[in-house]
C-alpha cells in the first residue's frame, strides 16, 4: 500500500519544527495498547534503546515501544528526533522562519527551503510588493497544496529604519467544491492532522470533522484543532470561502 504523501516529508518538516520540547513532555497524555482495548495516561519521560518511560505519578513504569499502537510508536519516534536537535538554534515557527525576521530575510530562507517550492522573482520586495501565495508545500498534503500567507507588523532596524517583521502565518490548501467537501477535502483534513500530531503532540482540544453547513453558519471558519507551543499558537481546521462558494483548509500559526 503507498504511504500518505504526508510521510514523505514529515522527517523533512522535524528538521525544522524544532520546538521546545517542554511543550511535548510537560502535559500527560492517553497511551494505548497494540490491540486499541487498554490505554492509560502518564507523562513522557524518554525512549530509548526500544524502551519507554512513563510517570504516572504514583511509579515510573518503563515497557518494549512494541506494546503501544502505531500512532504512540510514531509520536516517540518523532519525539526522539527532536530531543537529538535540542542543540540546535534558535527555534522556528515554520520551516526555518522565526517571528521577527524581515520580509527580505523570510524571502531569503524560503528560497533555500527544502518543504515549499517558489515562483517568486529577485525583486519581489522592489515597492514593498507582497509574497502571499507566492510560495507553497512542495508536496500536497493528502490531495491538496497548500499555500503560504504572512502577517507583519512595523519594525525598526537601525541600518534599514523601518521595516516590516514577520508575526505569524496561515496555510491554505487548494479549493475545493461542496461535491468535495466530504471526500478530497476531508481525506486533506485527515493526513493534516496526523501530521501535525505527529510534529505538535496532543492538541490542547481537538473535534471531529463538521458538516458543510456548519462551516458556512460559522462565519466560514471552523478551527478543529489547536496546539500551544511555547511563542505561538497553531489552529487548523476547514473554512468556506463565501466569494467564490469553496471550500478550503487553513492553518493559523501566530504570535502568543
Amino acid at each position: 500500500m503507498k504511504k500518505p504523501l504526508y510521510f514523505h516529508i514529515l522527517f523533512t518538516l522535524l528538521v525544522f519544527f524544532t520546538l521546545p520540547l517542554s511543550a511535548q513532555n510537560d502535559a500527560p497524555r492517553k497511551w494505548t495498547d497494540t490491540t486499541g482495548t487498554k490505554s492509560f495516561v502518564g507523562t513522557y519521560i524518554s525512549y530509548a534503546d526500544g524502551l519507554v518511560t512513563i510517570d504516572q505519578g504514583s511509579r515510573t513504569i518503563k515497557f518494549p515501544i512494541e506494546r503501544l499502537n502505531k500512532k504512540d510508536q510514531q509520536w516517540l519516534r518523532a519525539q526522539r528526533d527532536r530531543e537529538s536537535n535540542k542543540e540546535q538554534g534558535p527555534r522556528s515557527v515554520f520551516d526555518s522562519l522565526q517571528f521577527g525576521d524581515t520580509q527580505r530575510d523570510v524571502l531569503a530562507k524560503l528560497k533555500e527551503s527544502q518543504i515549499v517550492i517558489s515562483n517568486v522573482g529577485n525583486g519581489i520586495f522592489d515597492g514593498l510588493t507582497g509574497i502571499d501565495e507566492k510560495f507553497k508545500t512542495k508536496n500536497a498534503i493528502g490531495d491538496l497544496q497548500c499555500f503560504l500567507y504572512f502577517k507583519w507588523l512595523a519594525g525598526d532596524d537601525p541600518a534599514l529604519g523601518k521595516i516590516k517583521v514577520l508575526a505569524g502565518l496561515e496555510l491554505r490548501s487548494d479549493s475545493v467544491p461542496k461535491e468535495q467537501y466530504s471526500s478530497v477535502l476531508q481525506n486533506s483534513w485527515n493526513e493534516m492532522v496526523k501530521l501535525f500530531g505527529i510534529i505538535y503532540g496532543e492538541p490542547l482540544s481537538q473535534a471531529t470533522y463538521p458538516e458543510v453547513y456548519l462551516v458556512e453558519q460559522s462565519g466560514g471558519i471552523i478551527n478543529t484543532h489547536r496546539w500551544q507551543i511555547p511563542g505561538a499558537n497553531i489552529k487548523l481546521g476547514p473554512a468556506y470561502n463565501y466569494r467564490t462558494k469553496s471550500y478550503y483548509l487553513h492553518v493559523i500559526i501566530s504570535k502568543n
